[in-house]
């Protein structure tokens, strides 16, 4: 078992999965078929307990109903969220894909304290992504009036039906879904 298990995997949904693939992947892993998701469980399996895995994916993963299980499983049994960088377009070479890096804990369940930290690059442009993180970010000076971290506790995602990994989404709002 490693500490740490690090991937830019493939991208493409699992409708562009040759069949066969397709099949192994229903077969062999829990999650829906998607290349980065299966891979993503791939280095989960490689990984020890409190390990971490690191990924550059894309972003779907963070909102899409069809993941819902993968995001309650990293908000509550079997890991947590430790870090997620939002970098949206313009950090691949010809990519046109919604980016994001995310460090996630392995193997542990989150503690309903567990709080992670939510970085927001996605509307800055590709050449403004690491001069916005080296100064706004690591707190050197502010560049803009926009807030860009966000430490929230993983257990707020919850309140919103099939929780969503929307970070920035005020309390005022997270209230609304509360109806018990």
């Amino acid at each position: 078992d490693y500490d740490v298990a690090l991937m830019n995997p493939p991208y493409g949904s699992g409708n562009r999965m040759p069949t066969t693939v397709k099949e192994y992947a229903e077969s062999n892993y829990r999650y829906r078929p998607e290349f980065y998701i299966n891979f993503f469980e791939v280095c989960q399996s490689l990984s020890r307990e409190n390990g971490r895995i690191g990924m550059l994916v894309p972003r779907t993963f963070m909102f899409k109903r069809t993941f819902t299980d993968f995001r309650q499983d990293f908000i509550g049994e079997l890991g947590s969220f430790d870090f997620l960088a939002e970098y949206g377009i313009g950090i691949l070479d010809n990519a046109t894909v919604r980016t994001v890096g995310t460090v996630i804990r392995s193997g542990q369940s989150t503690p309903d304290s567990a709080e992670s930290t939510f970085l927001r690059l996605s509307d800055k442009d590709g050449s403004e992504k690491e001069e916005t993180f080296l100064t706004d970010i690591l707190g050197t000076q502010d560049v803009d009036d926009v807030e860009r971290v966000y430490n929230v506790p993983l257990s707020e995602f919850e309140r919103i039906p099939w929780s969503p990994l929307s970070y920035y989404t005020p309390d005022i709002v997270r209230d609304i879904h509360d109806t018990e």
